[in-house]
């Protein structure tokens, strides 16, 4: 990933998103990923794909010196290093120089559709209109439409609103990977905030993608760094491909022992795709229930 959006900042010529691909490179250099994946890599699509054969790559090299790690955690990048200290350490750079290198230049090769700088340039107004963000490719699953229709976004969560800027959590907080609005759950529960289809669920539960059948392109992600926890207190409800309609039910998530494990539960619930829109408006509730509106995105 870091590789990836390395190239995307050699190649393009977008003043706006030259300094967004280096700062998410750095970022995902140090196993932060997220950024880079969403923000960037996603967003343009090949260099996603050019992540992907840079890991192969590298991941080729690792196994063929049959490189160990001598501790087992989840850190990545340049974090994880403390985990590979041993016999076969210098094959292990090495392996990490590749993946890297690969990524870059496949990602220079391919090259990507840029968008004009007008469009990244609207993207960046300021909270009250709309920032820039990431684009997940929900196209893949549905063709993107010329014009995007305004979207009402109902609540998934029933608990708290908070604005993004309280979660603990750059990519959200900043808004590099999308807009919207966060909240601190009281129920174990995450129904659909729209009618559409759910194109991503991730491996641990914790990160649900959907897209509606008006195009708009979402994220809701449980808690911060439960990624963590692999799966363990989340009970998915759906699969990638699932149709949905308002209220119907993702998730369902052990809060007392999410918390209990020292993970924060606060849910982002953000449009990815929102330079496509003109602006989002809260519906000013500082309390919302399942199904009850939270915001909407106007064309």
């Amino acid at each position: 990933m870091a590789g990836a959006t390395f190239g995307v900042y050699l190649k393009t010529k977008n003043s706006q998103l030259k300094p967004l691909a280096l700062s998410t490179s750095v970022t995902a250099m140090m196993g932060i990923t997220e950024p880079a994946m969403y923000g960037v890599n996603m967003r343009f699509k090949k260099p996603f794909i050019a992540a992907l054969i840079g890991g192969a790559a590298g991941g080729a090299f690792l196994s063929l010196f049959k490189v160990k790690a001598y501790v087992i955690g989840g850190l990545a990048g340049l974090s994880g290093i403390p985990m590979v200290l041993g016999a076969t350490f210098v094959y292990s750079l090495i392996g990490f120089a590749i993946g890297i290198a690969v990524a870059t230049v496949v990602t220079y090769i391919l090259g990507f559709e840029e968008e004009p700088e007008a469009a990244v340039q609207k993207a960046a107004v300021p909270a009250t209109t709309v920032s820039a963000s990431a684009s997940v490719p929900a196209a893949l699953l549905k063709e993107e439409h010329a014009q995007k229709a305004s979207e009402v976004i109902y609540s998934p969560i029933t608990g708290e609103v908070k604005p993004l800027s309280e979660v603990n959590d750059p990519a959200f907080s900043e808004e590099i990977m999308g807009k919207g609005f966060a909240v601190q759950p009281s129920e174990g529960r995450v129904v659909s905030p729209v009618s559409g289809t759910v194109f991503s669920l991730s491996k641990s539960g914790h990160a649900i993608g959907l897209v509606s059948d008006n195009g708009a392109e979402m994220l809701i992600h449980i808690g911060i760094d439960t990624v963590k926890l692999k799966g363990l207190h989340f009970s998915p409800k759906v699969t990638a491909g699932t149709k949905v309609a308002v209220g119907d039910l993702l998730m369902e998530f052990d809060l007392a022992e999410i918390e209990k494990a020292g993970y924060s539960t606060i849910t982002p619930i953000i449009i990815t795709n929102i330079q496509e829109y003109d602006s989002i408006k809260s519906s000013g509730r500082t309390s919302v229930k399942e199904q009850e509106l939270l915001y909407t995105v106007q064309a």
